[in-house]
């Protein structure tokens, strides 16, 4: 018993119509997403891709619709002929489809990179503008700070009943608090034309190079016992200790 193939046929011939239509249906609205985005990559590999499968939906409709017809009409070996360029067309454009496919997911890594990066710029910008309007507050601010801190060290300094020095590595004195004045019998640091040495104050000149070399190897000297001559003769025995400050190249400061 033989079944009639008409059904089939019938069945072959819509759905290669349809397909043709529902591809070129998705092609339509691939192009208005892109219209709509420009930029969206998203968008644009969708668009590729509805053209290589528009593309794909064709070569194998018109292949089916072509081989019904072909064979209705009894041309038979027409179709044998056109046959196997229908089925290599069919493979190229599944080539082109998988290419689109894989050429998008390294474009993808691509665009998410340049999103991370938009961003960053998009922040610093945010950032930048924040402090170019609020400039002068800060640096106001700051000022405030540094005075207030200042201020509270000049305090500290000028109260201390202990001497507290500032020296270069020559032991040229750079400032010098009350106490320490009056333990030296120096009286003011204040002027510039006046320069006072540690080492003149010392009973033994060589102990400066001692702590210098301390302060070179370690950056600091702990409690260490050393004669101080009285401003009016004698002498007196103190422990000094101290650190050296270094710049931000490592050399001293």
């Amino acid at each position: 018993m033989t079944r009639p193939l008409w059904p089939v046929w019938v069945v072959d011939l819509l759905g290669s119509a349809l397909m043709i239509v529902i591809s070129f249906g998705a092609l339509h609205l691939a192009r208005q997403l892109r219209r709509q985005d420009r930029q969206n990559v998203v968008w644009t590999y969708l668009l590729w891709l509805c053209y290589a499968l528009a593309g794909f939906a064709v070569s194998r409709s018109v292949g089916h619709i072509a081989k019904r017809l072909l064979i209705l009409c009894g041309h038979e070996e027409i179709w044998r002929v056109l046959r196997p360029f229908s089925g290599s067309v069919n493979s190229i454009m599944f080539i082109v489809v998988a290419s689109i496919t894989l050429f998008f997911e390294r474009t993808w890594s691509i665009y998410q990179q340049i999103l991370l990066d938009r961003q960053a710029v998009q922040e610093a910008h945010r950032q930048l503008v924040y402090v170019n309007q609020n400039l002068e507050h800060l640096i106001a601010e700051r000022t405030r700070e540094l005075a207030e801190s200042e201020r509270k060290y000049r305090r500290l300094f000028e109260v201390s009943r202990d001497m507290i020095m500032m020296a270069d590595l020559d032991s040229r004195i750079l400032d010098l608090n009350p106490a320490g004045a009056t333990m030296l019998g120096a009286g003011t640091t204040d002027s510039p034309e006046r320069e006072l040495w540690f080492a003149d104050f010392l009973d033994d000149r060589s102990v400066w190079s001692s702590l210098r070399a301390a302060l070179e190897q370690r950056g600091f000297v702990p409690d260490t016992e050393i004669v101080l001559k009285r401003p009016g003769g004698g002498h007196c025995s103190v422990l000094v200790s101290g650190a050296m400050e270094r710049r931000g190249d490592g050399l001293p400061g």
